[in-house]
């Protein structure tokens, strides 16, 4: 089965640093707090998260009162993914400052990648009270909501700080992908093209815009787009994946199978690229390479279902039945609703005459899917070669109505004359 990957996580607008100092009781202090205050901040706006972090603890060593460097402080620790620090400091600014929208946006950031989705809207909601403007805090009530699968009120959320930061291109970002989870492709490929046109090299606007132009089935500048999200950035697995999908679709194998190997290259713990690289590679003919990738996402993901499905089919196109029989029974196990894999088992027992479990699993697949005319076939050639006629005629018949395949309604009518000539039988 081929899934598309739409990129959804991505760092929130910058934060805003404060960069006033408090009034410092003596002169000759308040040149080394300044000092020490400024080297925080030149290391903050070069990334450079653990040296800024010692520079706004000297500061604060020097002056305890210092309030944007604590503020500061909590910023650097937000960045590390150092928590629990962030959340002391965060807390310990707005105890200073209750009316800091900063800091009680900080902390609902924290909030959020900790997993308490609730205080988060809290602390963004209390920063929204100071300063309704404040940008960062409305990213955050959006991103709850994304993340929640709330998909409207994210929308409504980005829309209000669309009309804040009109030129910001993770806004029109996140509006994008917003829209495509509610299956508005014209809207969101609008938003992406948006951001592209603020930030060209925005490599997972790029990726999303080739899945929403897909949805459209503009599969040619689908492709064109996940080429230039490469370009602006060849390591990004997740195009590589969703490229390999839209060579799938436009029957390109090859570049297919390319695709889904840099992704896998990238990404090796990831199943998705690993099933759709074995798929290619079956469709390919190169069934040795194909085992190899379902047994290897078997093995990342044992409850994945189409792993073990698709190792079924290429032992069953060795005609290894037993193997066969083991694979598509554990990709049942997992997951019963799907007709092909009791079609699949169906024929596997019909393979190794077990004619009574051949009948049980193709009369599921059909119970699942009327309209799977191949296991309407396949009950008609079991009920031929075991003595029933009238059931056979009754299958066979039923397949030339529903299918829609000329080769399979020419096997039909062979098979109907063949028991109507021989009287029923």
């Amino acid at each position: 089965m081929k899934f598309r990957a739409i990129i959804t996580v991505l760092i929130c607008i910058a934060w805003v640093l404060a960069a006033v100092a408090s009034p410092r009781p003596a002169l000759a202090e308040n040149q080394e707090v300044k000092q020490a205050f400024e080297r925080g901040l030149e290391h903050y706006e070069k990334g450079q998260y653990e040296q800024a972090s010692k520079e706004f603890v000297r500061v604060l060593s020097l002056d305890p009162d210092h309030g944007d460097a604590l503020f500061n402080l909590a910023q650097c620790h937000l960045f590390l993914k150092k928590w629990d620090k962030a959340e002391a400091a965060f807390k310990k600014s707005i105890e200073k400052s209750a009316n800091r929208a900063d800091a009680h946006s900080g902390l609902a950031r924290v909030y959020l990648r900790t997993g308490r989705a609730d205080l988060a809207a809290k602390e963004a909601n209390r920063a929204l009270e100071i300063d309704p403007s404040f940008g960062a805090a409305r990213y955050t009530l959006g991103q709850i909501a994304f993340e929640q699968g709330d998909y409207t009120k994210a929308l409504a959320h980005f829309r209000l700080l669309e009309k804040n930061v009109p030129e910001d291109p993770e806004v029109h970002y996140r509006l994008g992908q917003s829209l495509y989870l509610l299956g508005r492709y014209p809207e969101s490929e609008k938003s992406y093209r948006k951001a592209i046109e603020i930030y060209p090299e925005f490599p997972e606007a790029l990726t999303n815009l080739g899945l929403t132009l897909a949805a459209m089935d503009r599969h040619p500048e689908a492709i064109d787009a996940l080429k230039k999200a490469l370009a602006a950035d060849p390591k990004l697995a997740e195009a590589h994946y969703n490229l390999g999908i839209e060579y799938m679709e436009t029957g390109n194998l090859q570049a297919a199978r390319d695709a889904f190997d840099q992704a896998v290259r990238l990404d090796p713990k990831n199943p998705r690229p690993i099933l759709n690289l074995g798929l290619a590679r079956f469709n390919l003919g190169e069934y040795d390479a194909a085992q190899a990738a379902f047994e290897k996402a078997a093995a990342l993901e044992p409850g994945n279902a189409d792993a073990h499905y698709n190792l079924g089919l290429v032992h069953q196109r060795r005609q290894e039945h037993t193997k066969a029989l083991a694979a598509f029974t554990r990709s049942a196990q997992i997951d019963g609703s799907k007709p092909d894999v009791h079609y699949r088992l169906g024929l596997t027992y019909y393979a190794l005459e077990q004619d009574e479990q051949s009948e049980a699993e193709l009369l599921e697949s059909i119970r699942l899917n009327p309209g799977l005319d191949l296991a309407h076939f396949a009950l008609g050639l079991l009920y031929k070669e075991t003595g029933r006629g009238a059931k056979a005629l009754e299958s066979f018949r039923k397949c030339l109505e529903i299918t829609d395949k000329e080769s399979v309604r020419r096997k039909c009518r062979e098979m109907i004359s063949q028991i109507e000539n021989s009287g029923g039988t």
